[in-house]
């Protein structure tokens, strides 16, 4: 660790309780980060429970919310309008009924316009333009996250583990009939957790490696 960043963790610590540099990347992660949700079309798709995909994701909003209070949510696909003004990516506090495109690109560029560096998104399919969010995940910059939640098999599915990839992020399989743990790995995205997961995951196979040699 430099001394400059030994500096800064040291500050910190007086001020926040961060102890380490991993804290102080969690702790940039989770304050830093915006998570997009696809109120596209179709997300009324239903599911085998008999709910529609957005209900699903209404809930597992609901569960997120209750135990991380001050997420900063933005939905991506909404109908554009003059009066009131609005556009297809906004700023919500709860989840809006489906209506649009998948405009994932634009999503992108407002979280950038934003001043965020991460995004943890979740979406059922394939971008409006493939090309256009892509070039939008290259401006943003940050590290993109993201949960797929539509049917196997989608297209989409490969575009957003790319897109995942590219960023440094990371991409599930998500479950809109499973709020609950749905809302959990979220929660973990947006703290940075999946950080310390990597670390123990190294952690364990060195002790795993040390065996071997004994």
């Amino acid at each position: 660790m430099s001394n400059e960043t030994f500096g800064l963790v040291k500050s910190l610590e007086r001020t926040s309780g961060v102890k380490s540099l991993r804290d102080l990347v969690r702790m940039k992660s989770s304050t830093n980060a915006v998570l997009l949700l696809d109120v596209s079309y179709s997300m009324n798709a239903p599911m085998l429970n008999g709910k529609t995909r957005i209900t699903g994701l209404r809930e597992a909003v609901t569960g997120i919310l209750k135990n991380r209070p001050g997420t900063q949510m933005a939905a991506f696909g909404l109908t554009p309008q003059i009066d009131p003004p609005k556009g297809e990516v906004e700023f919500v506090t709860v989840v809006p009924d489906a209506q649009g495109g998948t405009p994932l690109a634009e999503a992108i560029m407002f979280a950038g316009t934003n001043g965020f560096g991460r995004c943890v998104v979740i979406s059922d399919g394939a971008p409006n333009d493939r090309s256009a969010a892509i070039d939008a995940a290259q401006t943003f910059g940050g590290q993109i996250d993201v949960l797929f939640v539509g049917d196997a098999g989608d297209p989409g599915s490969d575009f957003l583990d790319e897109l995942a990839r590219l960023t440094g992020g990371t991409r599930f399989e998500g479950d809109l009939s499973d709020p609950k743990e749905l809302g959990t790995a979220v929660i973990g995205l947006l703290n940075g957790e999946v950080l310390e997961q990597d670390d123990n995951g190294d952690d364990e196979d060195e002790d795993e490696d040390e065996d071997d040699d004994i």
